[in-house]
Parts: structure tokens; C-alpha cells; sequence
């Protein structure tokens, strides 16, 4: 028993809320990495993943996480087809967002610019899709 209060001891609270819903429909996936392995669009790879219900265009949840570097990517699945859906060139036609809120361009942002640290203090962080 003490051992396993030891561990959700060393664990902290996270709030993630997800912001520039237009529309609740679909449900909400994240996908959160601890490393660059396979960021952003493997998620197989990503060390929690979760598919959020919306309600009122608003999505939540806490988790609670060892301290550590981590990075979200998250989508709207807006039409519930499980899946990412993108145009001919390979750009997403469901509303995103990443962590950190990083500038967009031709390509998906790294592990490095989406990342940030877990510490002993509760934190609370809202991706913004786009």
C-alpha cells in the first residue's frame, strides 16, 4: 500500500481543455507523447491516448502524469469517422491543434516546439484548434 501511494505521490495533475470548438459534433482525440518517437501522427506510439465526448463545443480532461516532457496532438472528429480526413496534398480538412500552440506551415510541428514540462505543480493547458 505504501508503494503505490508513493507513485500517485510523485504524480501531477493536468488539465487539458480544448479550445475553437465550432460544433459538437464527432468526439475529440488526443494524443499525448513523451518523446519524439513517432510525434505527431503515429499515434500508436503516443504514451496516453483518448477520445473526448463534446459537450456544449466544449471538451476536458485531467489527467495525472509522472513529471516529465510531454506534447499534444490533438483533432476534431467532427463527421466521427475515426480518423484524420485530409485533401489531396495531404492537409487536414478536420479542425487541429498542437501544444503550446505552435505557428503552423507546410509541415507538422516537432516534439520540441510542441513540448512542455510536467513538474511538481498542477498545470492547466488549452489547445486551440485550428
Amino acid at each position: 500500500m505504501l508503494l503505490s501511494q508513493s507513485l500517485f505521490a510523485q504524480q501531477t495533475e493536468v488539465t487539458i481543455n480544448i479550445g475553437g470548438l465550432i460544433s459538437s459534433k464527432g468526439k475529440v482525440f488526443i494524443a499525448l507523447f513523451n518523446s519524439s518517437k513517432g510525434f505527431p501522427d503515429e499515434g500508436h506510439t503516443a504514451f496516453y491516448k483518448k477520445i473526448l465526448e463534446i459537450k456544449d463545443k466544449q471538451a476536458s480532461i485531467t489527467l495525472l502524469l509522472p513529471k516529465g516532457t510531454y506534447a499534444l496532438a490533438v483533432f476534431h472528429d467532427e463527421n466521427d469517422n475515426q480518423k484524420m480526413d485530409k485533401n489531396m496534398v495531404g492537409y487536414p480538412k478536420e479542425k487541429f491543434g498542437f501544444s503550446n500552440d505552435p505557428k503552423i506551415t507546410f509541415s507538422a510541428p516537432s516534439f520540441d516546439e510542441c513540448s512542455f514540462l510536467v513538474t511538481e505543480s498542477p498545470k492547466q493547458i488549452t489547445i486551440n484548434l485550428k
